[in-house]
Parts: structure tokens; sequence; C-alpha cells
């Protein structure tokens, strides 16, 4: 069993845009193909860019705030209590196009 408090976990960056900061709950390797289980905040303004994961289910739940988020060139607003799924290989970015903090939750699940 393992219990953690957001209050005692490191905040670091995103690895492919380290100012987007996170907090790993649950890292790599300590659930087998959970690629790591996270919270990450952007600011207002603050966005990452477009990318793919060719071997990983990437799941995101929002907390607070709104975005417009990106996938295969289709434009969606997402915002509280919504639960989105990228698959392997969709291309996706995400930009908090709001004037209030994104916050979300967020796993991968490794296909291989």
């Amino acid at each position: 069993m393992k219990i953690v408090k957001l209050k005692d976990i490191p905040v670091e960056g995103v690895s492919h845009q380290p100012e987007i900061k996170k907090q790993v709950m649950i890292k790599n390797g300590e659930i087998p193909q959970v690629t790591g289980f996270s919270q990450a905040v952007f600011k207002p303004g603050q966005k990452c860019e477009e990318h793919q994961h060719p071997t990983m289910y990437e799941v995101y739940f929002v907390l607070e705030g709104e975005a417009k988020l990106t996938v295969n060139n289709k434009e969606y607003q997402i915002s509280k209590d919504n639960c989105i799924m990228i698959e392997p290989k969709e291309l996706h970015k995400v930009e908090n196009n709001s004037d209030k903090n994104l916050v979300w939750v967020y796993f991968g699940i490794a296909t291989d």
C-alpha cells in the first residue's frame, strides 16, 4: 500500500514542457504499464506543444479551470469534470486560454 499527500510531493517540470509544473503521485514502474499518475497546473496562457505517444494511452481528468485541447487538428474546449482519453499516436496539445489555472490529474498506460 502507498499513501501520498500532494503537500509532501516535490514540484517538477513536465518532461516535454518544463515550465508546466506537476507533482508525481505514482511514478513510472510502480504499477505495471502505468507510466505515472500526476497532477499538473497550467497557468493562464501556458500551453503544451503538440506531441504524441507512440505506445501509450494518456488520460486526463480536469479538476479546475478550462482550456483548449487539440487532438489530431480538431479543437475541443474542456473544463472541470471532463475526462479525456488520448489514444496512442494521436497528436495532441493543450492551451490554457482562460484567466484561471487549469488543474488536472493524469496518467499514462503503456501498450507494450
